[in-house]
């Protein structure tokens, strides 16, 4: 074998081993890219999972908010509207007929003088003559307020303050006759 021989074969293997060592590394850069193309498509399925997660989680708080201002407003109206009843009761009874007035005074007076031994009256202007003699004017819509005669005590029948008591105890009941 003569030395052209023994260079052509080394250069033939070299070129082999050097083909090989190519293709290794085409096969070890396609592993290295598939697995990076995998990492990255896992991330991007995570973060997607993620953002999907989070824009739930903000649709779900938008939607309670909606819920909870719309109850709000609902129970708005509501509140509103019982005020409503409560001022319309009112001007019921102000604009009472006075004979039904002056049975209703004479009941609260009756009640008034079951608790304490009467001395002074005060009512409004437009109801002083049903009481003559113990009534002074009271700033008041309608009903009386009852002083003993020491003046130490008092019984508060007026509307307002009876019209505030049934709010107080029968705003629940009053509610659901309303909105059933």
């Amino acid at each position: 074998m003569s030395l052209e021989d023994v260079k052509e074969d080394i250069l033939q293997k070299a070129k082999a081993d050097a083909e090989a060592i190519r293709k290794g590394a085409e096969a070890e850069k396609a592993k290295i890219i598939a697995l990076a193309k995998a990492q990255a498509e896992e991330m991007r399925k995570e973060k997607e999972a993620t953002q999907k997660k989070e824009t739930e989680l903000l649709r779900k708080k938008a939607d309670a908010a909606g819920e909870l201002e719309q109850k709000k407003a609902v129970l708005s109206e509501r509140k509103r509207l019982i005020e409503e009843v409560f001022i319309l009761a009112m001007q019921k009874l102000q604009k009472m007929p006075k004979a039904e007035m002056k049975k209703k005074l004479e009941s609260l007076q009756k009640k008034a003088g079951e608790e304490i031994k009467i001395g002074t009256i005060y009512c409004n202007k437009r109801d002083k003559d049903f009481f003559p003699g113990k009534a002074k004017d009271g700033k008041m819509s309608g009903g009386l307020v009852a002083e003993s005669q020491d003046g130490s005590v008092s019984v508060d029948y007026s509307f307002e303050t009876l019209l505030a008591d049934i709010k107080e105890k029968k705003t629940e009941e009053i509610s659901g006759m309303l909105f059933g």
